[in-house]
């Protein structure tokens, strides 16, 4: 590549950006504002983009060349249409890992500061951001719940009277540290909306293939999950099951079965994306939580990888 190549204009920032798989929940006005300030950066082979373990202020798109990014004992190349830090700045890690060009690179640079604004601004942005890390987290981890139980637990009294408000509040507020920071509001909002169901041993919680409409927040049983290959995990209450799916609105990925006699609550999905349409805050923590938990798989597989060189 030229060290005297023609970077992109305005209008080539902007097209650019549109053919970006994960900018495609952003409404075409607010694509636009990004493209305002994303910055053209060049450089040359050699040349260390990031240092590793600094503050992200900045996350860039590569859109010619290929980067080395290095952490621990690893490293990762990367090349057009991908990014740096824009993991490690959602899922708030908040430092970078050192990346250098392997070859002339060009790249988009977007200051962390507008991109935060640009999320709190458009809820489509969000929103759409939202559901493509969770399907990134399914494809990485299979369509299988994960669980840390190595055997089910005793199932003690199973609750005889449905939940009240009170109690229904304390389910959202239990159920992650989303909805621990939310406010009172949020909590009544989302409660009125859970609908509580029992399901019979032996009977079908759902098939694989079905909609998924709603995620279910296991308050007493044991339920056994089956993908179509067969393999199956055991969860057991408290748990919330079919979270994923019912946030990409497709279908489900897995059977589930109840093992036992089954209460749950049923969280309406509509309530939820009203919930975080008003509450930016709140939806922001959510997408947090989700880069997370990809950065999370993304390290373990890197991990894997790791030890399979090693055996």
């Amino acid at each position: 590549m030229s060290r005297t190549r023609h970077l992109l204009g305005p209008l080539e920032r902007l097209l650019f950006l549109r053919s970006m798989e994960s900018l495609a929940g952003l409404p075409p006005e607010e694509n636009a504002k990004l493209a305002l300030v994303a910055k053209d950066r060049f450089f040359p082979r050699g040349t260390t983009i990031c240092e590793g373990g600094v503050q992200v202020n900045s996350v860039f798109l590569i859109v010619e060349g290929t980067v080395r990014i290095s952490w621990d004992d690893r490293t990762l190349d990367v090349g057009p249409t991908d990014g740096l830090n824009w993991l490690r700045l959602l899922s708030g890690r908040g430092t970078s890992r050192r990346a250098v060009a392997l070859e002339d690179v060009i790249a988009l640079e977007i200051r962390a500061t507008d991109l935060l604004d640009l999320y709190e601004d458009s809820p489509e942005f969000l929103e759409g951001s939202i559901r493509e890390y969770t399907r990134a987290i399914l494809t990485m981890r299979g369509p299988l719940p994960i669980t840390e139980l190595t055997e089910l637990p005793p199932l003690g009294d199973e609750p005889t009277e449905p939940l009240d408000l009170i109690g229904k509040i304390g389910i959202v507020s239990n159920a992650g540290s989303v909805w621990q920071q939310a406010g009172m509001d949020t909590l009544v909002t989302i409660a009125q909306h859970l609908e509580e169901v029992r399901i019979p041993k032996g009977e079908l919680l759902w098939r694989l293939g079905d909609p998924a409409h709603a995620p279910n927040w296991i308050r007493y049983g044991h339920v056994r999950c089956t993908d179509a290959e067969g393999n199956h995990v055991d969860i057991a209450a408290p748990y919330g099951l079919g979270f994923f799916d019912a946030m990409l609105g497709e279908t489900r990925g897995h059977h589930a079965v109840a093992l036992t006699d089954v209460v749950v609550l049923q969280w309406d999905m509509g309530t939820i994306f009203g919930v975080l349409e008003l509450m930016p805050l709140t939806a922001l923590r959510l997408l947090r939580l989700v880069t997370e938990g990809l950065s999370g798989l993304f390290d373990l597989q890197a991990s894997k990888e790791d030890q399979a060189k090693s055996a």
